[in-house]
């Protein structure tokens, strides 16, 4: 999976001091750029479908329709790739996010944050795509973060979110991989390496190998038939295997 460089440029730095004054830049002590502080947010949501779907820091013309938004979170940002992700790590350290799952009931993982707190901003899957050129702030903030905290918000109004939200770890990498109607062949290597990192990667190398699945083989969850207890998960291995040879040498490699 190809690795972001993450070192900011000086246009990073005046974008950041422009745009988000209240989080500042720093070097930690193991010598890695920081990002620290009050990030704050104005946004509008159309919808999942609309073009744009979203507009950041809205005129007077964008409020007519859509759900404005507007929030502030303290962060903390380490610009080096974490456990789960080759993006920067995100941390929120002003524990609305917390509040909110126990208003909601809910898991912290419900609301896409780690154990260690790190917030899943996407799936690791296909992330370069949100970068145009290369990593840059404005594009990991505009694409990534806003949206993410903008949901977050909007979770803790509603107890839903404002648009579909993919399943934790490899079931989600199932189902991005339904939705694509073709990959490219970054994102097809994205998408093995996604799936030989989860350890039920044996399971899911030995059905893909064994070829047409059948509607009662086991789960990979190791639960019931896959029929009744994955279903999405066996339309995904019936179409991985329509298309067995885009996939075959990655997968024995």
């Amino acid at each position: 999976m190809a690795q972001l460089d993450l070192k900011l440029s000086n246009a990073d730095k005046q974008w950041l001091v422009a745009e988000q004054p209240l989080l500042k830049l720093s070097i930690n002590g193991e010598g890695i750029s920081e990002i620290n502080g009050d990030f704050i947010f104005d946004m509008v949501f159309y919808g999942k479908n609309q073009k744009p779907a979203y507009v950041i820091n809205p005129q007077d013309q964008h409020l007519l329709q859509g759900e404005r938004i507007q929030d502030k979170y303290q962060i903390r940002i380490i610009l080096k790739p974490g456990k789960y992700s080759n993006l920067p790590q995100v941390y929120e350290v002003s524990h609305k996010i917390e509040s909110s799952c126990q208003k909601w009931k809910s898991d912290k993982k419900d609301l896409h944050v780690y154990n260690e707190g790190v917030c899943c901003l996407c799936m690791r899957v296909g992330e370069n795509n949100n970068f145009t050129d290369g990593f840059n702030l404005p594009d990991f903030f505009n694409n990534l973060v806003t949206p993410f905290f903008y949901a977050q918000s909007y979770f803790s109004d509603h107890g839903d979110w404002p648009w579909g939200d993919y399943r934790h770890g490899v079931f989600g990498v199932f189902e991005w991989y339904l939705e694509k109607e073709s990959l490219s062949e970054e994102e097809r290597v994205d998408f093995i390496a996604c799936l030989k990192g989860d350890l039920k990667w044996p399971r899911i190398k030995e059905l893909f190998l064994s070829g047409r699945i059948r509607e009662d083989a086991k789960c990979i969850c190791g639960g019931k038939k896959i029929k009744k207890c994955h279903s999405y998960v066996l339309r995904a291995f019936w179409k991985l295997n329509k298309n067995r040879g885009e996939f075959i040498d990655l997968i024995n490699s």
